[in-house]
C-alpha cells in the first residue's frame, strides 16, 4: 500500500477550511437517547443471562441422563438385576435427580418451552422413575415375634411331616378319642411333647399331628425341630439339646455335658413321662453323654436310665401364658399340686385352682360337681349356677372330661345342665374320653 502524500500541517489546513458541523439536537433529547440506549443495552445482558444458565444446567441434565440410562438398559437386557442392584441404581438416580435441577418453564422463553415439552413426550421414561417391585412380603415367623428362638435340633427322618391340628387359636382344647380316630384313620399319628412354663414350676404337654413313616421317637424328633414352643409362651426342654433313639424298646436320650440346668433337673422325670408316656411301647429312658452311657447330673447324680411313669394326670386346671395361648394342666404335672385319691376328690379340686402359681380353675365359683361311677362310665351331676353354651362353660367342660380320663373313665355323661350341647358335645348322650390335651397347630 502506497503511503499518503499528505504532511499533518496539510490535513490540519484542509481541516479548518470545511464548515462547521453542529447538531442541532437540545441536550435533553441528546440525554434521553442516551439513556434508552443504556437500558436497552442492559435488557439485553439479562436475556443473554437467562439463555445461558438454563442451557448450562439442560446440557448437565443431558449428560447425566446419557450416562445412567444406557447402563441401567444394558443390565436389563443382558441378565435379571438382584434387588441389592436395583436399590443401588435407584439411589444413584434420585441422587443425580436431587443435585441437578430442570429450570423452570417461567424462566425459559416460550419457544424453549415448547420444544422440551415435545421432546419429552417422545423420550421413553428413564428407568430409574418406574416403580419397581419391592420383592416378596417377608414371611412372619417367631423371629418377627417379640420372643426370641432358641436353637433348635432338627433331625427329623424325611418320610415324616406335621401337619395342621383341627384346632387352632388362643385357647387350645383335647381331642376325644373318637375324634382322633377320625385323623388316624387317614394313615395320621399323634405325638405329645412336654414343655415347662416360664417359671419352670410345671410342664404343659401339647399334642400335635403328623404325617408319614418312622417311629415315635422319629417323630418327637421331627416336632423338637419344627415348634418353637416360644411362640406360645412356652419354654423349651432338655430334649431341645438331646439326640433321641430308639433301643430294644427304651429311649435313649444323649445329651452334652451339663446341658440339662437345676431347673430342668427338678422337672425331669415330668418331661419324660409326659412325652413317652402316651406310647406304650416304651418301658424305660437311658441317658447317654455324647455316645458314652450315664449323665451326671448337678442334683440327681449319674443316670444311666429312669422308668417311664405312665401314672400321669389328675385335676386340670386352666394356665395362660405370657402370649396369651390357653391351655390345660394337670396337677401331676406340678411340682406343687396335691395329688387326689379318687375322682370326687379331683373334682372338687377343680373349682380351686393355684392362682398364686397361674393355675386358674375350670370350673366356676357356685358350681358343685358330683360323680358316680359305674366300671368304665361315669356320670357327673352339675349342680349350681345356670349354664350357657359359651367359651367359659366350653373351658368347664374339657377340664372335667380329662380329668375323668385320667381316674379311668372311658365315657362321661353330664346331666343336669339343661343344654343340648356345649361346643362341640352333645350332652344328650355319653361323650367318648379325652384321648390327647391341648392339641394346637404347628406354623
Amino acid at each position: 500500500m502506497e503511503s499518503s502524500k499528505w504532511t499533518e500541517e496539510e490535513i490540519q489546513k484542509q481541516l479548518e477550511k470545511m464548515p462547521p458541523v453542529k447538531d442541532k439536537r437540545s441536550r435533553e433529547l441528546i440525554f434521553h437517547e442516551i439513556e434508552g440506549r443504556l437500558e436497552e443495552s442492559k435488557h439485553s445482558k439479562k436475556i443473554t443471562r437467562t439463555w445461558i444458565m438454563p442451557g448450562l444446567a439442560a446440557a448437565c441434565l443431558l449428560a447425566i441422563i446419557m450416562i445412567l440410562v444406557p447402563g441401567t438398559l444394558f443390565k436389563k437386557e443382558v441378565s435379571a438385576p438382584s434387588l441389592h442392584e436395583n436399590s443401588m441404581d435407584n439411589k444413584m438416580a434420585g441422587k443425580a435427580k436431587d443435585q441437578v435441577k430442570e429450570p423452570s418453564p417461567a424462566a425459559q422463553p416460550k419457544q424453549s418451552v415448547k420444544t422440551a415439552r415435545l421432546e419429552e413426550q417422545k423420550k421413553p421414561a428413564a428407568p430409574q422413575e418406574r416403580v419397581k417391585p419391592s420383592g416378596p412380603a417377608k414371611p412372619e415367623t417367631s423371629a418377627d415375634t417379640p420372643v426370641q428362638r432358641r436353637k433348635v435340633k432338627v433331625v427329623a427322618p424325611p418320610t415324616v411331616s406335621i401337619t395342621a391340628a383341627v384346632e387352632s387359636g388362643k385357647y387350645h382344647p383335647p381331642m376325644t378319642m373318637k375324634a382322633l380316630n377320625q385323623q388316624l384313620s387317614s394313615g395320621k399319628s399323634v405325638v405329645t411333647v412336654a414343655y415347662s412354663d416360664e417359671q419352670a414350676q410345671f410342664v404343659v404337654p401339647v399334642s400335635f399331628l403328623v404325617n408319614g413313616k418312622g417311629t415315635y421317637v422319629d417323630k418327637v424328633e421331627n416336632v423338637l425341630g419344627s415348634f418353637n414352643p416360644e411362640r406360645v409362651g412356652l419354654q423349651p426342654t432338655f430334649l431341645n439339646k438331646a439326640k433321641l433313639t430308639e433301643k430294644e424298646g427304651s429311649v435313649v436320650v444323649d445329651l452334652p455335658p451339663g446341658s440339662v440346668s437345676s431347673a430342668e433337673e427338678a422337672l425331669l422325670p415330668k418331661i419324660l413321662n409326659y412325652t413317652f408316656a402316651y406310647n406304650k411301647e416304651y418301658s424305660n429312658v437311658k441317658f447317654m453323654t455324647d455316645d458314652k452311657p450315664g449323665y451326671e447330673f448337678s442334683n440327681l447324680g449319674p443316670k444311666e436310665e429312669m422308668d417311664i411313669n405312665r401314672s400321669i394326670g389328675g385335676a386340670s386346671y386352666l394356665y395362660t401364658s405370657p402370649s396369651g395361648d390357653e391351655f390345660l394342666v394337670e396337677s401331676n404335672a406340678t411340682s406343687f399340686a396335691d395329688s387326689a385319691g379318687s375322682l370326687q376328690e379331683a373334682l372338687e379340686q377343680l373349682s380351686k385352682g393355684y392362682k398364686d402359681q397361674k393355675l386358674m380353675p375350670a370350673v366356676p365359683d357356685g358350681i358343685k360337681l358330683t360323680a358316680t361311677r359305674s366300671g368304665t362310665m361315669t356320670a357327673i351331676r352339675v349342680d349350681g349356677n345356670d349354664l350357657k353354651n359359651d367359651e367359659e362353660t366350653r373351658k368347664m367342660m374339657d377340664a372335667i372330661l380329662v380329668t375323668a380320663k385320667n381316674y379311668g373313665s372311658q365315657s362321661v355323661s353330664v346331666t343336669n345342665t339343661d343344654l343340648e350341647a356345649v361346643g362341640p358335645y352333645d350332652l344328650e348322650q355319653p361323650i367318648d374320653h379325652v384321648a390327647v390335651v391341648n392339641f394346637m397347630n404347628v406354623k
